[in-house]
């Protein structure tokens, strides 16, 4: 039996090194990996348990248990930018928070035909669900919004409109930071404001999900621009490899002082890759950056959205 649970514990804690990537709805699936630390530490914990002395009482096996629950959250995370995976203080959190749950109904489970433990299993059960399950339906709902939306990409009405977006990731010095802005806006009430003041590349990055934009002839979004005239860079991926700077669109815009309403026609973009055309029926990244050469700086986002024409 033991030998069954320490194989099957080797074999649990080894997936959490394997390399994983995601190319759609990015945010969605890294959720849903973090938030399973909870249910996954659980179990670590019950297989921890099953190696504690029986000669101790419950309560201090299901102390040892915890505490190897906790200490192998811990170190999985330290361990794993040595695999390609990322560290996460975030799922340390949720790895000690399921051992904590773990120990918990192993410390109750004798007890489980009293009607008061009854009641504080379920209740703990809730607030574990609602734990688990409350980040991923709102990245569900997340979803469901940029499909609702659609072919408006971004124009920040709503909160979770503006969590579509998200700060653009290039470099481990920081990244850039946005913000909800009632000002320099050309629809409706609010705006974005990206502040590019940190890392090599930053700006924002919009997870498209595979959107299909064969039926527009045109990007467009407007611009302001408080400072001096500076250069901004996009970046569009499709379902193709696009690590490769060929193998996307990537493109270079002058932005003036001031406003500045950008449109790019779609056959642009269609043609961005040097050896193949953009898959325009499968976009699944949108990035709005500068370099670092360019910056620091602040400007101001509102209305990216697809046109059936040029937008004037």
């Amino acid at each position: 039996m033991k030998l069954l649970v320490a194989l099957a514990l080797v074999a649990l804690l080894g997936a959490f090194f394997l390399p994983m990537e995601f190319s759609v709805d990015r945010e969605f699936w890294r959720t849903l990996m973090d938030v399973s630390h909870l249910p996954l530490f659980a179990l670590i914990t019950a297989f921890c348990f099953v190696f504690t002395p029986a000669r101790l009482d419950r309560f201090r096996r299901c102390r040892n248990a915890f505490v190897a629950g906790a200490i192998l959250s811990i170190a999985i995370e330290l361990l794993q930018p040595f695999t390609g995976r990322s560290q996460s203080m975030l799922d340390q959190l949720y790895g000690i928070g399921g051992a904590a749950f773990g120990a918990f109904l192993l410390y109750i489970w004798p007890m489980r035909r009293e009607p008061r433990i009854w009641f504080v299993a379920g209740l703990s059960v809730v607030i574990f669900c609602v734990a688990a399950v409350g980040p991923i339906w709102r990245k569900h709902k997340l979803l469901a919004l940029r499909s609702e939306q659609f072919p408006v990409l971004g124009n920040f009405e709503k909160p979770d409109d503006f969590l579509l977006w998200r700060p653009n990731y290039y470099s481990y010095t920081g990244a850039g930071r946005y913000d909800w802005v009632t000002n320099f806006v050309t629809e409706g009430t609010f705006a974005m404001e990206v502040d590019a003041s940190i890392g090599g590349w930053p700006g924002v990055d919009f997870d498209a999900g595979g959107q299909d934009w064969s039926g527009y002839q045109a990007l467009a979004f407007d611009l302001y621009n408080p400072g001096s005239d500076f250069i901004l860079r996009m970046r569009i991926d499709d379902a193709g490899d696009c690590n490769g700077y060929g193998n996307r669109f990537d493109h270079e815009l002058p932005v003036s002082s001031a406003w500045n309403n950008i449109s790019i026609p779609m056959e642009e973009i269609l043609r961005g890759p040097r050896s193949r055309e953009l898959n325009l029926t499968e976009i699944r990244r949108v990035v709005i950056f500068i370099s670092i050469a360019d910056g620091p700086r602040k400007f101001f986002l509102d209305n990216i959205r697809l046109t059936k024409g040029m937008a004037p």
